[in-house]
């Protein structure tokens, strides 16, 4: 019977046409979401993967650095006073809205000391990393472009509660969070745009060699209930599975697979029926 089937499909080459078509859907059903997946994950655990910090410190009540939160400089003092620790920098993410000649877009913020070696953008364009040390001053994705077709280097965008003008000074490609453009920019200045005080959203350590993350951990115990502890590793897999189970996208994905796989087995089974009943009068 399978034999007659395919001989049926290749002397029908509109009926075997068709079945290739809803096999080659359902499965590029199946990739599309996987890859939405992975490229989700990507855009998210990049900052983790560009920096050489083997410890981060967020807010106690917040799972990853995807949620924000708050870390005060008393604690940035108090981790930079241990002497297993060889670096402590600050960094401040967040989402601020900017415009630009008269059009509105949201963008993810990304604010950090420049003057660190274990951390920089990346994939930068018509500009270098030092180019917004000064105040007011930020590199942005590309991705912009979708909502301000005319930026470009030297444009001013207005953005924060006061309308605080921020000069273009370059761009990067790739570097973006969920679909919207990120925006660097130098510690201070996200600190002004998001009106914060004596805090940061998150502490990225570096450890001195043969003091292990574990010891860190024991050393802020005491402060459990103020900031969390986690690895490099930790912090990556938290996102992750934020992403994926949090965010329901691994269910989406699993729908989209058994979707896939019933529209493959219905084409299938339709074909049989068909050359059966064509070849009924040859099997009789």
């Amino acid at each position: 019977m399978v034999n007659l089937t395919l001989k049926d499909l290749f002397s029908e080459k509109f009926r075997m046409v068709l079945v290739i078509l809803g096999l080659t859907v359902s499965l590029l059903t199946v990739h599309i979401g996987v890859g939405m997946v992975t490229g989700a994950v990507d855009q998210t655990t990049t900052i983790i993967d560009h920096g050489d910090y083997e410890v981060y410190i967020i807010q106690s009540n917040r799972p990853n650095i995807m949620f924000g939160g708050s870390v005060s400089d008393e604690m940035y003092n108090k981790t930079k006073k241990i002497s297993g620790v060889e670096q402590v920098d600050k960094f401040i993410t967040d989402w601020v809205g900017v415009e630009y000649k008269d059009e509105f877009a949201g963008v993810a913020i990304m604010g950090y000391k420049i003057k660190t070696e274990y951390f920089e953008p990346w994939n930068l364009i018509e500009c270098e990393k030092d180019d917004i040390k000064k105040n007011n001053s930020i590199i942005i994705d590309r991705l912009i472009t979708k909502h301000f077709p005319e930026i470009k280097v030297d444009s001013k965008l207005k953005s924060g509660s006061f309308d605080t003008k921020l000069k273009v000074k370059g761009f990067t490609e790739n570097v973006q969070r969920f679909g919207n453009a990120i925006m660097w920019t130098n510690f201070e200045t996200a600190k002004s745009l998001l009106n914060l005080g004596n805090e940061s959203t998150y502490l990225g350590v570096k450890l001195k060699e043969g003091y292990s993350v574990d010891d860190l951990k024991d050393r802020l115990k005491r402060y459990d209930d103020e900031i969390k502890v986690l690895s490099a590793d930790e912090m990556r897999e938290s996102i992750t599975n934020t992403i994926l189970y949090d965010f329901g996208i691994a269910f989406s994905i699993g729908i989209l697979a058994v979707m896939g796989f019933f529209v493959a087995m219905i084409i299938i089974t339709i074909t049989l029926y068909q050359s059966i009943l064509q070849k009924i009068p040859e099997l009789v």
